[in-house]
């Protein structure tokens, strides 16, 4: 996987080398950037690839992601909700709920952030970062049973996860949302 990410960043600036007036490449290396765990890097390519385009939602999607797990969680929000706004009947809407549901877990509104998961993994019951979410907000709000549901789906979903691995690659930057992340998930049952 680490080897795709290389290989994915590679062909993402290659695309802005040749056209770094197109805002579909800069969004493409925004997103590349940000998945991988490059917040600060994807922030600056979103942002130029809604410069050029100020109407293109899926750069705002990318944007939001970016600046929620640099720890930007309110402008991250905006940016999510806007791009959410400017392609209501977008596919990818899940991937949005996804991020706008971390936000407002982060936010330590869990309730939002439940209702929030719960719409993203209704269209795509694989969507890893909402069952994350919705396992961390159950733990925090003393539902236990609830969150040790999410905990087997994401079990389910990847055998090896584990509280190591999520430390090893929590996404988030701030390390107050790292620490809580992992607080949730050892909460909600996530072995060691």
């Amino acid at each position: 996987a680490r080897q795709a990410f290389v290989e994915a960043r590679r062909l993402a600036e290659e695309g802005v080398r040749l056209a770094p007036s197109s805002p579909e490449t800069n969004h493409a290396l925004a997103l590349v950037l940000s998945v991988s765990g490059r917040a600060e890097k994807a922030i600056t390519a979103a942002r130029r690839a809604i410069d050029l385009n100020p109407n293109y939602a899926e750069a705002y999607a990318a944007l939001g992601h970016s600046l929620i797990f640099f720890g930007d969680l309110e402008e991250g929000l905006a940016a999510c909700q806007k791009a959410a706004r400017n392609s209501p009947r977008d596919t990818r809407g899940n991937l949005l709920y996804d991020t706008i549901g971390h936000a407002y877990f982060m936010l330590g509104d869990y309730e939002q952030a439940i209702d929030v998961s719960k719409k993203g993994l209704h269209q795509d019951p694989s969507l890893y970062g909402a069952l994350v979410t919705l396992a961390g907000a159950h733990a925090f709000l003393g539902c236990e049973t609830e969150a040790k549901h999410y905990i087997d789906d994401l079990l389910r979903l990847i055998p090896r996860f584990s509280l190591r691995a999520l430390r090893k690659n929590p996404m988030f930057i701030r390390p107050e949302h790292i620490e809580k992340l992992v607080e949730s998930m050892r909460l909600a049952g996530l072995p060691e």
